[in-house]
């Protein structure tokens, strides 16, 4: 089992003390000595001015928008194309998640292929074999369309193909913003050649997981580095040149938050905790991410 997803709520006041017991649980335990958050391209930069929105940025939120409050939770192994299309049979206007594509896998694959297709020429020479069937005619049109084969990346994108998904969202874990902001726009590429046609893109800084949170550094360590996490915003906004609503996933916060710098976090710590700093820190992080614009 894991730890249910909160979506916080910024009403003028906290919820009452009777409500911490079930908030205390969208807290979880980020202490460990591997959490650390740093890029792995810090010595690279990229732009914190974010593009500006395109109209199919805009008919994609009306689209977001329109969705019903009930939403599929992003579930690893879980929430992928095939259930999500028995949801779809479901529900019209229910907004699906995707199980957590991580940003260095896709970036790896698609670099992986560009390496492919330049050694595949260095074989060949620059005229491509005659295609004997849709697969082979599709990475054709691939790679004189954007220098790469797509055929191992759809399986990170894929979306039912017999009738389409209608307002879901690709769920990317990671904490660089340049790595992020690839990940989009092969997102992007994807989406140009017609393989899928997401609603929108969120970050998951939500994820407890030791795997995610602890030595991935990203899920829902992301929440106690706000400024970070604005930067990865940008860099997935601008990835997608400002064609798709980005979102993020969050949690109340964490227990490396300065209210339990001096306190080990228990239950009853957890009850004793000062409502208003609670939810300034909260605000602060969310006011923080949506700075980006």
């Amino acid at each position: 089992g894991g730890v249910s997803a909160f979506t916080p709520s910024l009403s003028p006041s906290i919820s009452n003390r009777n409500t911490h017991l079930s908030r205390f649980n969208s807290y979880i335990s980020l202490r460990s000595p591997s959490t650390s958050l740093q890029s792995s391209s810090s010595s690279s930069t990229i732009s914190t001015t974010p593009v500006p929105k395109t109209e199919s940025y805009h008919q994609k939120q009306a689209q977001l928008l329109s969705s019903t409050p009930l939403s599929l939770a992003p579930m690893m192994e879980y929430t992928d194309r095939h259930f999500r299309h028995m949801v779809r049979l479901v529900s019209s206007q229910t907004l699906l998640y995707t199980d957590m594509v991580t940003a260095n896998a896709i970036v790896h694959e698609r670099r992986e292929a560009i390496e492919r297709n330049k050694c595949n020429v260095a074989k060949r020479g620059v005229s491509p074999p005659i295609p004997n069937s849709l697969l082979e005619s599709q990475v054709q049109e691939d790679i004189q369309q954007f220098g790469y084969d797509m055929t191992y990346l759809r399986r990170f994108f894929g979306q039912g193909s017999i009738a389409k998904e209608g307002p879901s969202v690709l769920q990317l874990g990671g904490s660089d913003p340049l790595q992020l902001s690839e990940a989009c726009d092969t997102l992007l590429q994807l989406t140009e050649r017609n393989y899928c046609d997401y609603t929108a893109v969120n970050l998951n800084c939500g994820c407890p997981s030791p795997k995610v949170a602890g030595k991935g550094c990203f899920g829902a360590a992301l929440m106690d580095e706000p400024e970070l996490v604005r930067d990865c915003v940008i860099g997935m906004h601008n990835g997608c040149q400002g064609k798709m609503p980005i979102t993020v996933k969050c949690r109340i916060g964490t227990d490396q938050s300065d209210m339990f710098a001096d306190t080990s976090f228990t239950k009853t710590n957890y009850q004793n905790i000062d409502e208003e700093k609670e939810y300034s820190n909260l605000c602060k992080f969310i006011e923080t991410v949506a700075s980006s614009g």
